[in-house]
């Protein structure tokens, strides 16, 4: 039912009143994945416990309805509704946990500040997505999230506050008494495990606080699972949690409240008589009304992936709130702004900081930096992308396109008024070949004599920057080194990656990986795991095909929080995954092994062999060649046997042909020199043998 404003006042003015202190409107339905949120229940409570409550919710209906009333003509202004006044927001997240798996990283906390702006100022990739019925309705909301740089003692800080407690593992709304800071100069975001309630609808997501005139801290604010708290690490989600809850904080209801008969008190947002789950767009749950449910909008309970809009009449009741210094006007107001470290006045100087949600791509395709810095002016971003385009922004979450194949760097500065803080990513964007040619047929890796990341072996960090990943000689299952992942002294949830190059298995009849591990925990309830994944679409996306936890991944003792280094091969364990089924059909594959700690010890990785057999012969073994010395120091001889003439093929590591050459048959044994090996820097490459159908490979080492 598409109302104007002027009835909007009227339906409320006759009807709300009676709603606050009843029971929300719901039907039995069948909860799907997205769950549901407490807001209207905690409003019921309230209402219930104390009768001034309602009066007080009254008063704010009645000024946001008076508010629109007398403001229609600037909010109709433009053709899209635009003020054109952007209301900054500062944030605290308290994360309570109970675990080191609930203690979500920063950079989950920046994503979830990411997904807020970009939907509060529909900036969102799926807005394309609303429907050509709700397109002209659809508004930026002129609302930006920052996370606060000065606490309420005036001490500077990361906005982020971390709490240890049991309390998490089923929160109740009390838990804010642990922390909670002053609600009128702050948005506070309670994170926790799960939440306490017995909700017949489901499992509860989160829940906020609508505003009030006299509010305090515990009945104010959001709170919310961690794993609905951005969209990576422990999030199961698209992130769209916490932007539904941010709408409950400017006032916004669900529009299934009360019905098809009452509605969110919005004009452009149709009744629903039901909350909507799932993903239906045909559903009309008020037939008596023209306009089927608004699935897509953020206060209605649909799948995260199917909601990409606020309307105009949305930013109208937010507008409202955030011009009234009694109500959200406070947060927001310029003064606050600068006290709290948002914008200018800063006493605290900026701390560069970025990360990628995913750093591997094919060439021509395009990566999103998230901002992860601390105390940044909204101006104040000057990023540097060589290899990319654009090659420079001071966008704050910036979309950059990569044609070349490569390894690139990416610079960030920051600036606000107490100085400012570069961070360079050396090894930010690995930029792969989307064409498998160049890439090898095989994967045989020891890392010996390669550092870890480097131009094929890709690293991503999506937790504690803190973590040193790299080659080290501290153990290994055989030889000197291993990579290793230094988690023993990181407490706080993340998730690490280690990828491979492309794998050519266009012409392979079977394929065989068998890599060597080691990982301790901390503790015997420990909730760490590894998955091994793999991508035949060059990173885009990736299919989990091993899961590894408790037993399965522990291969050492119990540490007691003493950092684990494997002391024996006992302590080591070798995998062995057919990997045949990627042999069928033209498949080039990349594999990942993803690590997440939840507060365990190091983990340790060596060994790495894909066998892989080409019609009947298989790399590594039966081989048509040998090459002496290996490792050498410059020389290199090749000694050969074939009945039919055969080609030699010299690569680098990176798959790129620095030397090729056809040799007659040979039935007795013959032997050449490879005089440009002498040449070549040290390294890795890698030496085919192409005779007919059957190609044998060679790994040599140059020291």
């Amino acid at each position: 039912m598409k109302l104007n404003l002027i009835s909007i006042i009227t339906l409320f003015v006759l009807n709300a009143f009676v709603a606050f202190g009843q029971t929300p409107h719901h039907h039995n339905h069948q909860h799907d994945e997205n769950g549901v949120c407490l807001t209207d229940e905690f409003e019921a409570i309230l209402s219930a416990e104390d009768p001034d409550y309602i009066k007080q919710r009254q008063k704010v209906e009645a000024y946001i309805a008076d508010y629109i009333a007398n403001h229609e003509a600037q909010i109709r202004k433009n053709a899209d509704g635009t003020e054109s006044t952007i209301h900054r927001i500062p944030v605290v997240f308290h994360i309570f946990h109970a675990e080191t798996r609930d203690n979500i990283s920063r950079y989950q906390v920046m994503d979830a500040i990411r997904v807020l702006n970009e939907d509060f100022r529909r900036t969102n990739e799926d807005r394309v997505n609303t429907r050509a019925i709700f397109q002209s309705r659809a508004a930026d909301m002129e609302v930006e999230f920052h996370l606060a740089r000065v606490d309420p003692n005036g001490n500077c800080t990361d906005g982020i506050v971390r709490i240890e407690t049991p309390a998490a593992a089923s929160a109740q709304n009390s838990i804010k008494g642990l922390s909670c800071w002053d609600n009128k100069r702050y948005l506070n975001v309670h994170v926790v495990r799960t939440i306490n309630s017995n909700n017949p609808l489901g499992t509860v997501l989160g829940y906020a606080f609508f505003p009030q005139f006299n509010q305090g801290c515990i009945n104010d604010g959001i709170v919310i699972r961690h794993d609905r708290v951005g969209t990576i690490n422990t999030s199961g989600s698209a992130g769209r949690t916490l932007t539904h809850e941010a709408g409950h904080y400017f006032s916004l209801h669900h529009p299934f409240r009360d019905g098809c008969n009452g509605g969110d008190f919005v004009n452009d947002t149709p009744p629903a008589d039901n909350p909507n789950f799932g993903c239906n767009l045909n559903t009309n749950s008020c037939p008596q009304h023209p306009e089927p449910d608004m699935i897509e909008n953020y206060m209605d309970y649909a799948n995260d992936v199917c909601t990409n809009i606020f309307t105009v009449g949305q930013r109208a009741r937010a507008k409202g709130v955030l011009n009234n210094s009694n109500l959200r006007g406070d947060v927001s107001n310029p003064n606050n702004l600068q006290q709290v470290g948002v914008v200018g006045g800063n006493v605290c100087p900026p701390v560069s900081d970025f990360f990628l949600r995913n750093n591997i791509i094919c060439s021509g395709e395009s990566v999103r930096f998230v901002d992860a810095s601390v105390g940044t002016n909204p101006d104040g971003y000057e990023w540097s992308f060589p290899g990319g385009t654009p090659a420079t922004s001071t966008e704050r979450y910036p979309e950059v396109t990569y044609a070349e194949e490569g390894v690139y760097p990416v610079t960030l500065k920051v600036t606000n008024n107490a100085g400012s803080d570069t961070k360079v990513m050396w090894r930010a964007v690995w930029v792969k070949y989307d064409d498998p040619s160049p890439f090898q047929s095989w994967l045989i890796e020891d890392f010996e004599l390669i550092d870890v990341p480097n131009g094929n072996w890709t690293v991503q960090n999506l937790g504690s920057p803190e973590v040193e990943i790299g080659v080290t000689s501290d153990a290994a299952f055989s030889g000197n080194k291993s990579v290793k992942f230094g988690f023993n002294a990181v407490k706080e949830h993340g998730i690490y990656r280690l990828v491979t190059p492309n794998i050519d298995l266009t012409r392979a009849t079977s394929a065989q990986l068998n890599f060597a591990y080691a990982f301790a925990p901390n503790s015997a309830s420990f909730a760490d795991r590894m998955q091994l994944r793999v991508s035949t679409d060059c990173g885009k996306t990736w299919i989990t095909r091993r899961n590894y936890g408790g037993m399965t991944l522990q291969t050492g003792p119990v540490q007691n929080n003493t950092e684990f280094v494997p002391a024996n091969p006992s302590e080591w364990r070798q995998e062995t995954f057919d990997l045949g089924i990627y042999t069928a059909g033209n498949n080039t594959i990349m594999l990942m092994w993803e690590f997440e700690t939840r507060g365990g010890n190091n983990f340790y990785f060596d060994d790495v062999n894909m066998s892989v057999v080409l019609g009947t012969d298989r790399f590594g073994s039966n081989a048509l060649f040998e090459v002496y010395p290996n490792p050498t120091q410059g020389e290199l001889e090749i000694e050969f046997q074939t009945l039919q003439a055969s080609t030699f093929v010299l690569t680098s590591a990176t798959g790129q042909i620095l030397w090729s050459k056809e040799v007659p048959a040979a039935q007795s044994v013959a032997r050449m020199r490879l005089e440009l090996f002498e040449q070549l820097p040290a390294g890795i490459y890698f030496l085919q043998h192409k005779n007919g159908d059957h190609t044998s490979v060679k790994k040599v080492i140059k020291q």
